[in-house]
């Protein structure tokens, strides 16, 4: 854990941001000696019950930077520095006028919580537990139901019990990127994914690459440096946080191999700074998966992707746009603008061009399956969690289906194919292959809908 000053420090660092009126006026509230940020308060003589200021504290100890934010009836409420923050950056009112408070609707809880980790905060999020019929002792116990973080900021306690659709189109959050050093072998490039539980190892960056991947992927805060850095691209890394807004933590560890999870290694250590940083068990395991950029072309200059359209420049049209449908989901032009701003290997983009060559070869009658492209992050975070909902599961049959259709169709082989390659080199998954994969998706929609009625035929368990 960090030195308590260390933390007090951050907060007092988060305070310094707040300029809002009514953000401002809260400031002269504030304990800044306190980790809540709120003066405590002298207990009644003989007082044992536990208050909900108890409550934060236990919580804070174990957070120390996180906001946290509790049910208190139909609100989720928040103290101190939290409570600044909401008000900052959620655009919430204060709450009452002797502490610094704040609060959000239950119905609003959402909204709020992608306000705050699109500022790059991490929340802890604590629920009520229902008082049973007939206690006598009418106190509420409160435990921590979850986190939204930057990384991962889908709340998704009670989620199975909504119809409503979940936007499993949107674009997916920035990974947590950890960046060390081969020396003459060049970089490595560890993106974790907390909603996949998966770290993927990109080995033979190039400084450049490294640069063309942060600005196309982000990055969700902090960004974490090997201790062994060269300077020169220490120096560019931090001027690309400071324009991002990203803190940067620095970790040491050994680099025998990339991908060594063992004791004292980097990988190790930036797992660790993550499960601790989430509260996640020890062990939580973490499927890790190497890709080389050997063979990959080199990256693009990020000024000569501006002037071409491939990054965002005042006065100069999108390249991305010009390339796609106006309708195309944000996931397809993400993923385009990634691949031409650090092209994939020539046999990855041979197998590519043949699959869409092949679909512009088809008759005109020919139906092709129905994709609708689908964030497995999002998708991972709902399963994973037991809160897919009835829209979830019938948008991943729905794919599966159309999958399926692809995989099996004779005619569509390289088309196929092709996906399937890039599939492999995009993932780091070793085996991959169409027989395979159609065969676990012929399972997943039976169990499907053997669980759910579709939609096509109305909603139902």
């Amino acid at each position: 854990r960090k030195d308590p000053e260390e933390d007090l420090e951050y907060w007092r660092s988060c305070m310094d941001l707040a300029d809002r009126p009514s953000a401002l006026r809260m400031l002269n509230k504030l304990d800044f000696t306190n980790p809540l940020g709120v003066k405590p308060k002298a207990r009644p003589p003989g007082r044992k019950a536990e208050t909900l200021l108890d409550v934060y504290t236990k919580t804070r100890k174990r957070h120390p930077r996180k906001i946290i934010l509790c049910r208190v009836g139909d609100f989720y409420e928040a103290f101190g520095y939290c409570a600044v923050l909401l008000v900052q950056f959620a655009g919430l009112n204060p709450m009452g006028s002797a502490l610094p408070r704040a609060g959000c609707p239950v119905v609003n809880l959402r909204r709020t919580l992608q306000d705050l980790t699109d500022a790059g905060y991490s929340v802890v999020i604590m629920e009520e537990k229902p008082i049973p019929w007939g206690a006598k002792n009418r106190k509420k116990d409160r435990y921590i139901a979850g986190f939204a973080t930057p990384a991962s900021p889908i709340y998704v306690h009670d989620m199975s019990l909504s119809t409503s659709s979940s936007d499993l189109s949107s674009l997916d959050q920035p990974p947590i990127v950890g960046i060390a050093s081969l020396s003459v072998r060049g970089f490595l490039l560890y993106e974790l994914s907390l909603d996949t539980r998966s770290c993927k190892v990109m080995e033979g960056m190039t400084e450049e690459a490294i640069l063309a991947h942060l600005t196309a992927a982000r990055c969700s805060p902090p960004l974490y440096l090997h201790t062994d850095l060269p300077p020169a691209l220490s120096q560019r890394l931090s001027g690309m946080a400071s324009h991002y807004h990203w803190r940067i933590a620095t970790l040491p560890g050994s680099l025998s191999t990339t991908t060594d999870a063992a004791a004292g290694s980097f990988l190790l250590n930036l797992l660790d700074a993550v499960r601790l940083d989430l509260d996640l068990p020890p062990a939580e395991p973490f499927a890790v998966a190497q890709t080389t950029t050997e063979a990959r072309p080199r990256p693009l200059y990020l000024t000569t992707a501006a002037q071409v359209g491939v990054l965002p420049k005042d006065g100069i049209p999108s390249l991305i746009d010009s390339l796609v449908p106006g309708k195309a989901e944000a996931l397809v032009k993400a993923f385009l603008r990634r691949w031409l701003l650090h092209p994939p290997p020539p046999e990855i983009a041979t197998h590519l061009r043949a699959a869409l060559e092949q679909v512009a070869l088809l008759e005109p009658s020919a139906v092709l399956p129905s994709f609708r492209v689908l964030s497995a992050a999002k998708i991972a975070r709902f399963v994973t969690a037991g809160e897919a909902n009835i829209a979830v599961l019938s948008d991943v049959h729905a794919a599966l289906q159309a999958a399926q259709g692809t995989l099996e169709d004779e005619k569509l082989g390289a088309m196929a194919e092709g996906l399937l390659r890039a599939t492999r080199f995009e993932t780091g998954v070793g085996k991959c292959d169409a027989e395979s994969v159609a065969k676990v998706a012929a399972a997943v929609t039976a169990d499907i809908e053997a669980t759910i009625v579709l939609q096509d035929e109305g909603y139902g368990v």
